[in-house]
Order: structure tokens, then C-alpha cells, then sequence
């Protein structure tokens, strides 16, 4: 009776190690317990890249009062679209 109940344990500790270890092996099969415990995928979505800024090019000759009260100053939801 001891006999056969030592055999079944070592059985059982048998198939649970090789369930265990073969997943690692790459191999196709997969284990019962690879299936129980998957690990959850994390998805991170990337940031966007921020916009651009306008740039304005000027030289000595530019006025620059007149282009400052040219500028409007109220800021629209679409100054930072692309």
C-alpha cells in the first residue's frame, strides 16, 4: 500500500515539473498550468508627439509694432492641431 502511494506522488511530482519546465523548452505544447497562469499584457499607448510651434521669420526691416498688433490674442484649439 505504501508502496504504490509513493509511485503516485512521484508521478504526480513528475508531471508537474515537466508541465512546469516544458514551456520554457519553447515547445508547442502547453502546459495546463502555462494556461492558468498567463501573464496580463500591459499595453502602454505611446505619446503623441506635440505639435510644432509656427515660426515667423523677420529681419531688421520688419516693423515689429505693426506685426505685434496684427496678433491675435485669443488661442484656438486648432494652433495645435498638425
Amino acid at each position: 500500500m505504501k508502496k504504490t502511494s509513493y509511485v503516485i506522488i512521484i508521478l504526480v511530482l513528475l508531471v508537474i515539473s515537466t508541465s512546469v519546465t516544458l514551456p520554457m523548452w519553447n515547445s508547442t505544447w502547453v502546459s495546463p498550468l502555462a494556461m492558468v497562469f498567463k501573464p496580463k499584457v500591459i499595453i502602454i499607448p505611446s505619446p503623441t508627439p506635440s505639435p510644432k510651434p509656427k515660426t515667423f521669420k523677420f529681419d531688421s526691416s520688419t516693423d515689429l509694432k505693426a506685426e505685434l498688433e496684427t496678433i491675435n490674442p485669443e488661442v484656438l484649439d486648432s494652433d495645435f492641431e498638425q
